[in-house]
């Protein structure tokens, strides 16, 4: 799954997605790499399936009404991510990565075209549609 700028460059991978066990609640192990024009940064994390259900809700909400402010946000606040819909048509995406001590953070932000949501989305449902 891949969160592209507008000018087309990956600035968000999440990758390498597990499903820790078949309880509920489902936790998935993956893996954030965040590319910046200067620095990299990779980490691995835990969502619950059901954040990753949230995620593709509200980008069908905001692919929808170009209106709608939402968090994506990690169990133990070690990652976010806020995307706001800008008057110019595109969707700014702010957040931060932190390291497993909560040492180092990276910050980030960038817009992305809006037409890049119905891509984010379809990737979304797949990823989901596995895990489960």
């Amino acid at each position: 799954m891949e969160i592209k700028d507008k000018e087309g460059q990956v600035r968000i991978k999440f990758s390498d997605f597990k499903k820790q066990y078949r309880d509920d609640p489902v936790f998935i192990d993956l893996t954030i790499e965040i590319t910046l024009s200067n620095v990299i940064a990779k980490e691995a994390i835990t969502v619950e399936l059901s954040d990753l259900d949230e995620f593709v809700i509200n980008l069908k909400r905001l692919n929808d009404t170009l209106k709608q402010t939402f968090y994506f946000q990690h169990i133990d606040e070690r990652f976010q991510i806020k995307f706001e819909p800008k008057n110019t048509g595109n969707i700014s995406v702010i957040g931060f990565l932190k390291d497993k001590q909560y040492v180092n953070t990276l910050n980030f932000s960038f817009e992305m075209p809006a037409t890049e949501i119905s891509y984010l989305i379809r990737q979304s449902e797949n990823i989901i549609d596995v895990l489960k």
